[in-house]
């Protein structure tokens, strides 16, 4: 059984997604402070953090920041902000997804189970199935690790990768030199439909570049409008 971690204070909220994720199975764990949060993360184990951005001592996406030096757990941020600044905030911090209130049962169950599937798949990834035969993947001058999902430059140092980086750059590396429409790369990743909203997409992205593109050589280029390219060096 799937167990995940609801940081909300407010508890009525809480106990409605404890009530929804229960009818699929789910076990849930309600912290109503960051606090609260963290102790129960270093006591137990979680497949999926569930926050909301306000709390009572501090912002969600400091636990996300957080929970990013120490652990790839997928996160989803949950807050009635939707503006586009609280966001991209949210995924620069960490957060994996991000859904704004009132919540719609269907997509919060369905996106649930998605970051879930995604991290089991590629936290138990199985080395018959990378690009090359073996658990890692060599690409740019860098080195791919499959299994800890990380990369290490030609110097020898390595940077880790969050849950959807991992997952945006194994888009890439299968679409060498093709233009992969946000649509598309959007549903490779979420495994749904974007409805035309590309931050997410893009804050990832950016965030990827700056991990194995530091100098902007044109590893990944955007065509403004339509998506990006990954161009091998």
């Amino acid at each position: 059984m799937h167990k995940i971690l609801i940081l909300e204070d407010d508890i009525e909220f809480a106990e409605i997604m404890s009530i929804y994720l229960k009818s699929k199975g789910y076990k849930s764990v309600h912290a109503k402070s960051i606090a609260e949060a963290v102790e129960a993360f270093n006591l137990e184990h979680f497949d999926l953090i569930i926050s909301d951005i306000m709390l009572p001592d501090g912002f969600g996406t400091n636990f996300c920041k957080h929970i990013r030096t120490i652990s790839k757990l997928p996160i989803i941020v949950i807050s009635c902000l939707g503006d586009d600044t609280t966001i991209v905030e949210a995924f620069s911090n960490g957060a994996d997804d991000y859904i704004t209130k009132p919540l719609n049962p269907v997509q919060f169950l369905a996106r649930v189970e998605a970051n879930i599937r995604r991290d089991k798949e590629y936290g138990n990834y199985n080395s018959s199935s990378a690009l090359n035969g073996e658990n890692y993947v060599m690409f740019c001058g860098m080195k791919l690790d499959d299994i800890r999902r990380s990369i290490t430059y030609a110097d020898g140092t390595s940077v880790d990768l969050s849950p959807i980086e991992y997952t945006v750059l194994k888009v890439f590396l299968k679409n060498p030199g093709v233009l992969l429409l946000y649509d598309k790369l959007y549903k490779e990743v979420w495994d749904r439909d974007s409805l035309g909203d590309y931050r997410s997409i893009m804050v990832h992205v950016s965030n990827l570049k700056k991990k194995i593109d530091p100098f902007n050589s044109g590893i990944i280029t955007n065509t403004r409008g339509a998506g990006y390219i990954y161009t091998p060096k």
